[in-house]
Order: C-alpha cells, then sequence, then structure tokens
C-alpha cells in the first residue's frame, strides 16, 4: 500500500502481542511426564506379581526335579507339562500386558490430541480476535482521515487494481467463491461479514472510486488530496518525477491482514516461445540469460525498483533499501520477509472459472451493490447464479 501514512506492520507486531506464536506454548497444556521408572516398566505391582508367581513356580519345579523322591522318567514327563504350562501362562501375560500396553498408549494419544486441539482452537480464537481488533483499528484510521479531508482512495471499479485489491481482502477475509472441487462457496458467514466491513470501508472513500481506471487511485495519491491507495510504487514513481513534495512522504508496505492471514495481489506475467518460431534456440538461449540474477537486477534498476523478479529469493536486492525519497520507501514492496501470501483474485477456483470472475470484476459488483443498499441475501444469490454461469460456459 503507498501513501502518506505510515505502515501498519509495526502496529500488528506491537499492540496485538496476546497473538502467540505457533510454536509457543498456550497456558495450561503443559505436557505431563509419565515416566514411572523400573517399576512402570514392568506393569507396576501386576508385574511385581507375575514375576513373584513365576519365580515361584520355578523354584518348585527345581525342588521337584532335585530333591522330590520318584523315577527320573515320570519327573521328566511331568517337568514338560509343567514347562509347557508356564510357557502358556508366558504368552497369555504377554498378550495381557501387550494389550494394556496399547490401551495407555492409545489413552495417552487421545489425551494429547485433545490438548492440542484445544490449544490449536485457543490460539485461533486469539488469532481471531486480534484480527478484528486490527480491522477495527485500521477502519477507525480511515474514517478520521476521511473527516480530516484526507481519505484514502481505493478503486471498485471494474479495472485490474480494483479487483486485484478486493481478491486480496476476501482471501484474508476466508471468502471464497468457488473452491477447487467446482463448489460454489460464496454464500458464507465469512462473506457476510467481508461485505459489512467493505461496506463501511467504501463509505469513507471518494464517491468518484467507482468510475476509477488503473491510473484513478495514483492520480488521487499525486494530487495531495489522498492519504493512501493500495497500489504497488507506480504512483511514488510519477509523484517523483511530477509532485517530489508528495513522492518524499510516501512509504509502501505490506496488506493489511485478516483472520485468514496477510494477502498481497499477485498479477503474473510470462514469457514464452511461439511453437511456430524459426530461431527457438536462440530464443531459449536469452530466456536463460535474462533469467539469470545479473540480469534480473539490472531489470530492476532499470525499472527503479517497481519491476519484481519471480523468484522468491531475489526480494533483497539492493535498490529497494536505497531507492528514495524517502530512502528505503520501496523496501517493503518486494515482500522481504515472507510476511505476506501472494494471491490471484477469484482463486482458488479452478482456472477457466477463475478468469471469468476477475474479467466480469464479479467482487467489486458485490460489494458495489451491497453498498448501494441491496439486501444482504439478495447480494449473495445474485453472486451465486453469476459463479452458476461461469460454470456452465
Amino acid at each position: 500500500m503507498t501513501g502518506l501514512v505510515e505502515s501498519s506492520v509495526a502496529g500488528d507486531q506491537s499492540e496485538s502481542g496476546e497473538v502467540r506464536d505457533a510454536t509457543e506454548p498456550i497456558p495450561g497444556t503443559v505436557p505431563v511426564s509419565h515416566d514411572g521408572g523400573w517399576l512402570a516398566a514392568i506393569d507396576g505391582w501386576r508385574g511385581v506379581g507375575w514375576l513373584s508367581c513365576g519365580a515361584v513356580g520355578g523354584l518348585a519345579i527345581a525342588w521337584f526335579i532335585l530333591e522330590a523322591p520318584g523315577e527320573i522318567g515320570a519327573k521328566a514327563d511331568w517337568f514338560f507339562g509343567a514347562a509347557v504350562f508356564c510357557a502358556v501362562l508366558v504368552v497369555v501375560w504377554q498378550t495381557v500386558n501387550v494389550q494394556r500396553q496399547a490401551n495407555q498408549r492409545a489413552a495417552l494419544a487421545e489425551e494429547r490430541l485433545r490438548t492440542e486441539l484445544a490449544a490449536a482452537e485457543q490460539r485461533s480464537a486469539l488469532e481471531r480476535a486480534a484480527a478484528e481488533e486490527r480491522s477495527a483499528r485500521e477502519l477507525a484510521s480511515t474514517q478520521k482521515l476521511h473527516k480530516a479531508g484526507y481519505p484514502v482512495g481505493l478503486p471498485m471499479g471494474q479495472a485490474s487494481d480494483a479487483v486485484d485489491w478486493v481478491g486480496a481482502f476476501f482471501k484474508s477475509q476466508g471468502v471464497v467463491f468457488i473452491d477447487e472441487n467446482d463448489k460454489i462457496k460464496i454464500n458464507s458467514d465469512e462473506t457476510r461479514k467481508a461485505l459489512e466491513f467493505m461496506k463501511k470501508l467504501m463509505a469513507v472513500n471518494p464517491p468518484e472510486v467507482y468510475a476509477w481506471d488503473d491510473a484513478g487511485n495514483n492520480r488521487w495519491l499525486i494530487s495531495g488530496k489522498g492519504a493512501g491507495i493500495m497500489n504497488p510504487p507506480s504512483a511514488w514513481a510519477v509523484a517523483k518525477r511530477d509532485a517530489p513534495q508528495v513522492a518524499e512522504q510516501c512509504w509502501t508496505h505490506g496488506f493489511p491482514a485478516g483472520p485468514k492471514g496477510r494477502f498481497a495481489p499477485y498479477l503474473p506475467y510470462f514469457w514464452s516461445i511461439w511453437n511456430f518460431s524459426k530461431n527457438k534456440e536462440a530464443a531459449k538461449s536469452l530466456l536463460v540469460q535474462l533469467t539469470k540474477p545479473a540480469a534480473i537486477e539490472k531489470m530492476v534498476n532499470a525499472s527503479g525498483g517497481y519491476d519484481l523478479p519471480a523468484y522468491e529469493k531475489l526480494t533483497t536486492l539492493k535498490i529497494w533499501q536505497e531507492e528514495g525519497p524517502p530512502k528505503g520507501t520501496l523496501y517493503h514492496y518486494p515482500n522481504p520477509y515472507k510476511h505476506q501470501t501472494l494471491s490471484i483474485a477469484a482463486s482458488p477456483a479452478p482456472p477457466k472459472i477463475a478468469q471469468q470472475i476477475y474479467a466480469q470484476a464479479t467482487l467489486t459488483k458485490m460489494c458495489l451493490r451491497y453498498h448501494q443498499g441491496e439486501a444482504m441475501e439478495k447480494t449473495l444469490a445474485w453472486a451465486e447464479g453469476e459463479c452458476e454461469g461461469f460454470m456452465r460456459s
């Protein structure tokens, strides 16, 4: 997001301290040690009883063979029967012991699972509460900026900038139009909450945002009337040339986070070679050269830091630290800390359906319909009908 406001990332880290890291233990879930020493290893006092019986039986057999009167052959037959009987007892003992240990381990595993599920649920509840608190805080800041006469400018038309940022917002709220299995999921509580928030947010945006093209938010920021936009730093680049007093107050940072995480719009481009090309080998060689780190850095430098590499390990090039004014204004633009998840609007719908949702701007149209006063259920029914039509085409 480029704008005349400070990044919200630091605030997220400091003011939402109640959200624990995934590896941090939750109070009340300290693992309990079940180590009982040698006594536990032989199944407690029950094992002591079995061992005692075995020892007494062994002594009795030894006494009978060595000391008792009678013929050696008869003793041998009796000893053989006694040995078989003892072997059966041992097998029964081991079977019962193994079964008992299996039951104990199953009980411990069930206990651990319950504890982990409770901890995960508690963690999720804390994260949801923190996300809702952040959203309320960001909405309040937007309302204050509007009241001061410098509102943020968020496009809500059919151009790609509008669809991209709304897609990222919906993703952070858990909104799904159609899932990867062709199931329509738009009629959900997550969608309702997202539309309610969006209605409040758009109420403090300039009224002309519904007619903006991709350059509309850039012009809004550069005019000096806008406090912020959601866009790559193209607006800053133009301001640097035409309105340096605006450019020196801009800072690019990550998107606001929602209950499902922090997502950034992703609009990938591809290089390819036509199968009818006359010089494919030369074309392949060129593409290989252009995808090397040194060549990528030259192209990024030539764009003033605007172009982003396709490789996640090339997000810390020097230009993003040095470019200004102010120095470092583009540092967070390539997502160097991986604190955002790149997301394509309308995903995870299958590509043939997602591209129709994207091209028809179904996301922004839905927001507009509800913002203009249409009933929630009617808006959701309209969106479902649109998705059904895309699936048939």
